[in-house]
């Protein structure tokens, strides 16, 4: 908890509070002896204390039940207790005394009577700590000097029934101060009375025998001649602060000497020496009545003393012979009046004070329940942090928490007490057991008191017993026990003297085994096995976490039935509607096969049903496999009886009896069936209706897995195999051998093989023999594939090789003639020897016709036979190979899927026509064109890209457009330009038919190039409307520029709207006024001029400042000086007279600041957008160096597969001619390939898609950037000159996204056909090449193009988020500086012109003209580009005539795929760290950021286009940083005029002040407390908000960890969040208290009185 640090002057101020105060109340219970008043005055309860107790209406424990420090309520603890006084007036009988008027020898002092039996009259002690308001105040008052019986000293004693801890003690005096009295205390009823303050005029001279000096001077009383004077003579206060001045104030929590000091259980108040004028002496009877000590209130402000344990003081019960006390209600296991030591059995901690961060609550002893009494012992507590010592232990238990029985004794576990441990003395070491009663016993000697032999053991005695020597494992039941004659017994598998070997037919002799040994199984060919090695134990499990895990349900009859998956339980479910149907869990197949190594294990299940009265049967469990089937009730092998809980069950797979599976079986066949389950059922119902739940499967087995961690599998058995027989159990045929009969199985007899002398060995479960001699079939009965003859004769030269080619089958006509069963593709007849359809004879060779996929496979005589030539193609396509597209169409047709050659569709009116007839001849000749088809009506394309070939101003593929800013395609000449206005048009552009412009408001014309009429003002803005007012103007039109109205005589304003000065009545022609207002306007021009001189003279010194140096600079400076302050008095008397020019000056102050805040907004928005270019142009220019290093790596591999490629394809084209057609394998992998190229088709539409709409952006963006410069009318030359340059870099960018496209489809078309080319070479079947190997490369090149486009693409992406959004910021700048220029212009017309608009529009001049620089430059760039790609292919072309080797090519391009996948790496980081600093410029950019990787070859077209994103963003970039320069100026020139008005407003204005007559001291502690306020409430809302956010922030955390297996960690973070909170809580609770305690200090506050007495003296 914080502790509040209190300084001297707040310390004071609480003194000061309290001196002005009226009586306190104190109160507990409603029935205490301190009880409220009826009408209580204003508490001092909420006065903080500096070692900062809790509020006194928080619990002592916290929402979590942990115990907090805890105290009572601040209270007057003087309020109604019992005071005592040694002297009091009027006790023995009425005394007369005066009021003491301060004037000495004064005879005119006013006297009343003190009287205690007269209850009007009396003023006893009691009325020191009572209520009353100051109309009735009620006061003790002591006799007067005149009585003669005057003591040298009075007491006044207040008894507080109880220890508090005391924060000050107030006296308010109705009579002078004393001048010198005392305060003590007692700490305890029977203590001594300890000095707590002196107040003395002169100390050393009074109190020097009572002030004794401490060592610990932190607790001394002081004296201090404060509060000794004499004045007021009424209402004086004394307060003593008992922390005040005390150097250990701020840690009073851990000092136990203040703690001590504050502590007081009464109060005396010593009056030791009165206050007088010195006229006492002259004996005068009203002089000396008017002696007299009199004080009308008592105040002691504390809190009831219980060290931080209890939180309220009640009344001890009453008795009559004493006064009523209080006592502390303690808590926290705490006792006593203060609280001050624990109960009885709460001695486990040393009591301490609580303090903040550790309430120190009270433990209880640990006696483990066995007793109620214990002591604290301190060493125990030292050595173990418990010091509770237990007494009186109950059950036999001792030590200092009964935790350990006594001698002799041990727990029992189940009683939980300590027991006897009766170790029997005969076969006993020691009569004392272990702690599970466990006696130590002698050798040979076993039971829980060593009473009997151990097993294998006999001959109990003095001695112990002596061994049997019988093998544990292979006696019967475990136990190595014998007779008494030391006779063994053995297990049913066992024999031997001491049961230590198997049984003949036996094997693995072991102690989990009933019976010893295992039987040899061997599949029955074999009666002698050993052990195996290497086995480990397996356990086949289905334990339902995730889900069925392939188990299904069907009822007895074979039907499936539904079965349930409860992800709580992790268990599944099964029901029935019927008794006599019951239903079934069915094992998956891995419970299934092959288990013989499951013999004698156990298969464990849990199963639950639900349902009353269940009825079992004999085949609950059922087990099939090789033709037999057992079973078993649920209940057998002493399983549990299926219930509503869930239960475990175990079966031992064997075959004895005792096991109760039926039928029964011997050992041979039980083990048949384990080695083939075939089905595992497990009974689900056992009731009719009812339902049963399976879980937690478990299958032993063992599986041969040597080195694992698991049991070793001794139960697997090695076979010694007879003659014929091969296998660990014998279950194959060795060499030479089979089954017999054929795949009878591993039980089936092994004979030796049969061949016909034409194989040695056969297989031995088909008996398939293995032949030699070009024989085959199961016994080499026949000729192999590829062979005749007849294989019968049984000699090696049966069989002899087919005359076919590549070695086909064949066979022996009729007329003993041979023929070829199947031929090679493209070949016929009955030797192999002739060509088929679709193919043609090429030096000896069928060649397959080659036509490029362009004709129908169906039909017949697609190609010549003799040359090969194609005779009909299709899909628009001709040519030799059916390789071009018609003339009038464009496209491949070479790609796939087919169809991609496509009509032209030139636009007659936008194309120029066609030149070049010789291929539209030759195709129509072919009989490829339509008959209606002529020279005349034929208009072709671009073959690539098929682009028309447009006239002048016309765009598109087609030529049915025209470009922007160009209309009247159907003139047949091209387009005509629009002509647009720059100014008065909205944009360029205009209607494609009429030609008409998109015009501004208030602008006409078909060129928007003049304004409406009754309009003026022509410019970015449009026109606008005179309104010029029809009373006082001529006409309604205005003048063109300026807008000025024409007015009438005596009228003026821009609309002519008001009549001139000392003008009136518009109506009526505007007369003149009365002569008086002459007077008037002749001081109003006489101030404008001398205001006029003032701007002038100011002007001069700002645009002409220079250093005055010689003698009459003083001079000048005072003569300026004079004339200032003439004209602030001018202005003052023309302010009387006429207010208009204070007010326009007003208005002219407002409006400057309007701009100065919008200037500022702008200026603001402005950097914003100014950090995000820089970003995206940072961003564009990682972009453009990925898509250089990725445009390299492209252009190397296209030239690569464009030359070199080619060549392979020629050279593929003839090795397939040689070996025959493509594979499937390779057919599929060409289709896969002509769909990514598809597919980047598609993508490369895509991103042309979003360029364009990136473009758009640009295009919003710039005009966004030009209207807001067009705002100034300085500017307006220069924007209109910049913006006919930016229009002529948007026709060339036109021209270059034109380019663009063409560049875009070559590259397509170089793609696809490298594509094309790849693939054909990697699908050529060549016997003595690695295809595969060439065809993964060529995969992993098409996975890195796709990665690397995928990159550009995003990256596209990402700068079209950056420019929308920088499209966002700049609208919002021109709307922000619009109305800057609103602005200006009014205040413009007020005070002065921009002046530097000339040099700006030069500036904007020569930035155009650069802009225009660039964008030929880019222009130029690209058609160089275009012009490398078109020698790429002419290179590409004159290269098909080279044909090297196709090994040489195909390493070529090994290497320079490896190169190219270098290269994409490298991008691919690059791209990756370009993602990085766009997640720093733009967060919305970090999911986008994740996904850079797109196909790489449309990375190419793509490059182009960046760079000219790029440029553009660079040029916005430029205008941006232009326009917040002019902002900058504008809003620098704005600052300037408004400090030259804001001076004159000084001058004009200055305000007058005057004396505050007011209590200065008492403001201050007003505002200290204010301040006070502020704090405590802006301390609650940010615990509030910290609190708010620690919840979340665990809520957060018990989220992520839910379904986790980390308690520990919760645990932590749950301990973790109870301290915080604790924290927390006593933060609050603290806050709350010292916030009503400011609160209640507020309410004194609004009590105090108008002045005060000798404030000099007492508020220092």
């Amino acid at each position: 908890m914080k502790v509040l640090k209190w300084t001297k002057s707040t310390i004071l101020l609480l003194s000061v509070v309290t001196l002005v105060s009226t009586q306190n109340n104190r109160y507990y219970d409603e029935n205490s002896i301190y009880s409220r008043p009826p009408n209580p005055a204003p508490s001092y309860n909420s006065i903080p204390m500096r070692y900062g107790p809790k509020s006194s209406n928080s619990a002592c424990y916290d929402r979590f039940n942990n115990p907090t420090r805890c105290t009572p309520e601040f209270v007057n603890a003087a309020y109604n207790a019992p005071v005592e006084a040694t002297n009091t007036c009027g006790i023995n009988g009425a005394s007369q005394y005066c009021m003491q008027t301060g004037a000495t020898g004064s005879n005119k002092k006013t006297c009343e009577y003190c009287d205690a039996s007269n209850p009007a009259l009396r003023h006893p002690p009691e009325f020191l700590v009572d209520y009353s308001e100051q109309s009735e105040l009620t006061w003790w008052q002591s006799e007067s000097l005149f009585e003669g019986k005057w003591p040298k000293q009075i007491n006044l004693t207040l008894h507080l029934g109880k220890t508090f801890e005391i924060t000050y003690v107030r006296l308010r005096f109705h009579s002078p101060r004393a001048e010198s009295f005392a305060i003590y205390k007692k700490t305890l009823d029977d203590g001594e009375w300890i000095p707590f303050q002196f107040y003395s005029s002169n100390c050393a001279k009074t109190y020097s025998d009572r002030i004794i000096s401490s060592p610990n001077e932190e607790t001394q009383a002081l004296c201090t001649k404060e509060f000794s004077d004499i004045s007021p003579l009424t209402g004086g206060n004394v307060v003593f602060t008992t922390l005040e001045g005390r150097a250990n104030a701020n840690i009073f929590d851990h000092n136990e000497r203040l703690q001590e000091f504050v502590t007081a259980t009464e109060i005396r108040i010593v009056l030791d020496n009165m206050n007088t004028f010195g006229d006492e002496i002259f004996g005068d009877e009203q002089v000396l009545r008017s002696y007299y000590y009199a004080i009308s209130d008592l105040s002691v402000g504390g809190i009831c003393k219980c060290n931080g344990h209890a939180n309220r003081c009640v009344p001890v019960p009453y008795d009559p012979n004493s006064r009523r006390r209080l006592m502390c209600q303690c808590e926290h296991n705490t006792a006593g009046p203060d609280c001050e030591k624990c109960l009885p059995f709460f001695n486990d901690q040393p009591w301490r004070r609580a303090t903040a961060k550790n309430a120190y609550a009270c433990q209880a002893c640990n006696c483990n329940s066995r007793s109620n009494k214990c002591y604290f012992d301190e060493p125990l507590w030292r050595k173990t942090g418990h010091g509770g010592h237990c007494i009186d232990c109950a059950d036999n238990t001792d030590g200092p928490n009964c935790e350990k029985c006594k001698e002799n004794y041990y727990l029992d576990t189940i009683t939980d007490k300590c027991v006897a441990c009766n170790c029997d003395p005969t076969g006993s070491i020691s009569l004392q057991c272990s702690g599970n009663g466990q006696c130590a016993c002698k050798n040979g000697v076993d039971g829980k008191q060593c009473d009997r032999c151990a097993a294998n053991y006999f001959d109990f005695g003095h001695n112990g017993c002596r061994p049997c020597g019988c093998v544990v494992a292979g006696s019967a039941g475990n136990v190595a026990s014998c007779d008494k004659t030391g006779k063994c017994m053995c297990k049913k598998n066992v024999e031997g003297e001491k049961c230590d070997r198997c049984k003949p037919g036996f094997f693995d002799l072991q102690w989990s085994n009933d019976f010893g040994c295992v039987s040899c199984f061997c599949f029955g060919h074999a009666n002698i096995c050993t052990r195996s090695t290497g086995y480990s134990l397996q356990l086949i499990e289905s334990s339902f976490n995730r889900d069925l895990e392939r188990w299904i349900a069907k009822d007895k009859r074979g039907s499936d039935v539904a079965i349930q998956y409860n992800s709580l339980g992790r268990n599944i479910g099964a029901s029935s509607m019927y008794q006599d149907n019951p239903v079934y869990f069915i094992a998956p197949e891995k419970f299934l096969g092959d288990k013989k190594y499951s013999y004698n294990r156990n298969l464990s299940f849990s199963l639950q049903v639900n349902g009353d009265n269940p009825i079992s049967a004999l085949d609950d469990i059922v087990i099939e496999g090789n033709g037999i089937r057992i079973s078993t009730p649920i209940f057998g092998q002493n399983n549990p009886f299926p219930t509503g809980q869930r239960n475990y069950y175990s079966f031992r797979l064997h075959e004895d009896f005792s096991y109760g599976w039926t039928p029964p079986l011997d050992a041979n066949d039980f083990l048949s069936l384990l080695s083939n389950i075939t089905s595992i059922k497990i009974k689900s119902t056992y009731t009719t209706s009812g339902s049963g739940s399976l879980d937690d499967v478990t299958l032993e087995t063992a599986v041969q897995a040597p080195g694992m961690e698991s049991e070793e599998a001794t139960w697997v058995e090695t076979c010694t195999c007879p003659t014929g027989y091969d296998g660990q159990h014998c279950e194959s045929c060795a060499a030479g051998y089979k089954h017999d009969p054929p795949r009878g199985g591993k039980f089936a007899k092994c004979v030796p093989c049969v061949c016909n002398n034409h194989g040695e060995y056969c297989d031995s479960e088909s008996g398939r023999c293995i032949c030699n001699h070009n024989t085959g079939g199961d016994t080499c009965d026949r000729c192999a594939p590829g062979y005749y003859g007849n294989a019968l004769n049984q000699t090696e030269n049966d069989c002899k090789p087919c005359p076919c080619p590549d070695g086909g089958e064949c066979t022996i006509l009729p007329d003993e003639t041979v023929a070829c069963l199947s031929c090679p593709d493209g070949y016929g007849g009955h030797l192999c020897d002739k060509c088929v359809d679709g193919f043609h004879m090429n030096k000896d060779k069928c060649e397959r016709c080659e036509c490029n996929g362009n004709i129908d496979t169906n039909a017949v005589g697609n190609c010549n036979m003799l040359d090969g030539k194609c005779l009909k193609c299709i899909f628009n396509t001709w040519g030799n190979s059916c390789e071009k597209c018609l003339p009038g169409y464009y496209g491949s047709a070479l790609a796939y899927p087919k169809g991609d050659c496509k009509s032209c569709g030139c636009n007659s009116f936008g194309t120029f026509a066609e030149e070049n007839f010789n291929d539209f001849n030759e195709a129509k000749r072919l009989g490829y064109m339509r008959s209606y088809m002529t020279t005349a009506n034929f208009l072709g394309c671009n073959v690539v890209t098929g682009q028309c070939n447009c006239k002048p101003n016309v765009a598109g593929r087609q030529c049915n457009a025209c470009v922007d800013g160009y209309w009247d395609i159907t003139s047949n000449e091209g387009c005509k330009a629009c002509n647009c206005d720059s100014v008065g048009s909205l944009n360029r552009l205009c209607d494609d038919k009429t030609g008409q412009c998109n015009c501004r408001p208030g602008i006409t014309g078909q060129h928007c190039d003049k304004c409406l009429p009754d309009h003026y003002g022509f410019s970015t803005e449009g026109c606008h409307k005179c309104e010029c007012d029809p009373i006082g103007s001529e006409s309604s039109q205005c003048d063109l520029e300026t807008g000025q109205c024409k007015c009438r005589p005596n009228v003026e304003g821009k609309r002519c709207e008001f009549c001139m000065e000392n003008k009136y009545k518009k109506e009526a022609g505007c007369l003149d006024c009365p002569a008086c207002y002459t007077l008037v306007q002749e001081s109003v021009a006489s101030h404008r001029t001398k205001v006029a001189e003032l701007k002038s003279l100011l002007d001069e010194i700002e645009q002409n400042p220079y250093a005055v140096e010689d003698a009459n600079f003083e001079k000048q400076l005072n003569e300026v000086m004079n004339t200032v302050r003439q004209l602030l008095q001018d202005a003052k008397d023309a302010q009387g007279v006429d207010d208009s020019l204070v007010f326009q000056l007003e208005q002219i102050k407002s409006r400057i600041r309007k701009v100065q805040d919008t200037t500022k907004k702008i200026n603001s928005q402005l950097e914003f957008i100014s950090v995000h270019i820089n970003y995206g142009t940072k961003n564009i220019s990682i972009a453009d160096d990925i898509t250089k290093s990725a445009e390299n790596d492209l252009n190397n591999a296209r030239n690569y597969l464009e030359n070199d490629g080619k060549r392979s394809l020629e050279k593929a084209r003839i090795r397939s001619e040689r070996y025959g057609q493509q594979s499937e394998k390779m057919t599929e992998i060409a289709r896969e390939s002509r769909l990514l190229a598809d597919d980047h088709e598609r993508n490369a539409e895509k991103i042309i898609a979003t360029y364009k709409e990136a473009r758009n952006v640009s295009e919003t963006a710039y005009n966004l950037a030009k209207d807001a410069i067009n705002t100034q009318k300085a500017n307006r030359e220069e924007l209109e000159k910049l913006k006919d340059k930016l229009n002529e870099v948007k026709d060339q960018w036109q021209m270059t996204l034109k380019l663009s496209e063409d560049v875009h489809k070559d590259a397509i078309k170089a793609e696809e056909d490298s594509l094309i080319l790849f693939t054909d070479v990697s699908n050529i079947k060549v016997p003595d090449l690695d295809s595969a190997r060439y065809k993964a490369e060529a995969q992993s090149i098409i996975a890195q193009a796709k990665s690397a486009n995928k990159d550009a693409n995003d990256i596209l992406n990402s700068h079209e988020d950056l420019l929308n959004s920088t499209g966002s910021r700049l609208k919002d700048a021109r709307t922000l500086f619009q109305d800057a220029e609103r602005q200006q212009q009014i205040a413009d017309r007020l005070l002065a012109e921009v002046e530097d608009a000339v040099n700006q529009t030069n500036q904007a001049i020569k930035v155009g003209e650069n802009i225009l620089d660039d964008a030929k430059n880019t222009l130029k760039t690209l058609k160089e580009f275009d012009q490398n790609v078109q020698a790429s292919k002419d290179k590409a072309k004159e290269a098909l005539g080279r044909i090297p080797t196709i090994q040489a090519d195909i390493e070529n391009a090994s290497k320079q795929t490896e190169s190219a996948r270098n290269t994409l790496q490298q991008a691919l980081s690059e791209a990756i760290n370009a993602r990085d600093i766009a997640k720093m410029a733009e967060n919305r950019a970090q999911a986008a950021s994740m996904e850079a990787r797109k196909i790489r070859d449309d990375a190419l077209e793509t490059k182009n286009k960046v760079n000219e994103l790029i440029k553009r963003a660079q040029n916005l970039l430029s205008d941006v940083a232009r326009t917040s320069d002019r902002m900058k100026n504008y809003e620098n020139q704005a600052a300037e005029d408004e400090k030259l008005v804001q001076d004159a407003l000084e001058l004009a204005n200055t305000a007058k002040t005057s004396a505050v007559d007011a209590n200065q001291k008492v403001i201050n502690a007003t505002r200290a407390v204010d301040d006070i306020l502020r704090d405590l409430n802006s301390m609650d809302d940010m615990d509030e908000k910290y609190l708010f956010e620690l919840e979340n922030r665990l809520r957060d955390a018990e989220k992520d960890l839910k379904g986790t297996d980390l308690d520990s960690r919760v645990n932590q973070l749950e301990m973790l969040n109870k301290e915080q909170t604790k924290w927390i809580k006593d933060y609050e609770d603290e806050v709350n208290k010292l916030s009503a305690d400011v609160a209640n200090i507020a309410k004194i506050r609004e009590s105090l009185p108008d002045g005060c007495f000798r404030r000099l003296h007492l508020e220092p």
